[in-house]
């Protein structure tokens, strides 16, 4: 990866990435987003998905497994960026009481869970966006049926 190795590009703080993962040098917020803004997350389902195979594959899930051999996803709407002036054709609006437009996007994060298991298993996340032909907005339980 170029230019990780620039002096002020690395975060020091302690996190879980240290502490779980053992990684020493983690890129700071800008770092990060200077080398994935260009990348479409659509891009990014093939990882959730190769990893969904494999535990499937190796008989993981099935302690995920509950009433009669299904898999329960929940499912959660998140906010992930927002700006009263930074925007683009995929961002979803919000008229503020002010009068000003806010700029957001948003997801629909759904996770494997089962009642007694710690862990989730993430899966794909559903972007929310503005749909072409549509005269609302996209929305999270639009988003969640797709």
């Amino acid at each position: 990866m170029h230019g990780l190795d620039k002096p002020g590009v690395f975060t020091t703080v302690s996190n879980n990435v240290q502490t779980l993962l053992g990684v020493e040098q983690i890129p700071c917020d800008n770092q990060i987003r200077t080398l994935l803004d260009p990348i479409a997350p659509r891009y990014l389902d093939a990882v959730f998905v190769e990893v969904f195979e494999s535990l499937e594959q190796h008989r993981l899930l099935a302690h995920f497994r509950v009433l009669g051999d299904q898999l329960l996803v929940a499912l959660d709407g998140t906010n992930y960026f927002s700006s009263k002036a930074v925007h683009c054709p995929n961002c979803l609006t919000r008229q503020l009481t002010t009068g000003q437009t806010l700029y957001y996007h948003a997801a629909i994060t759904p996770v494997i869970v089962c009642p007694g298991q710690a862990q989730g298993i993430a899966l794909p996340p559903e972007y929310i966006m503005p749909q072409d032909g549509h005269d609302k907005q996209d929305c999270e339980r639009a988003a969640g049926k797709r």
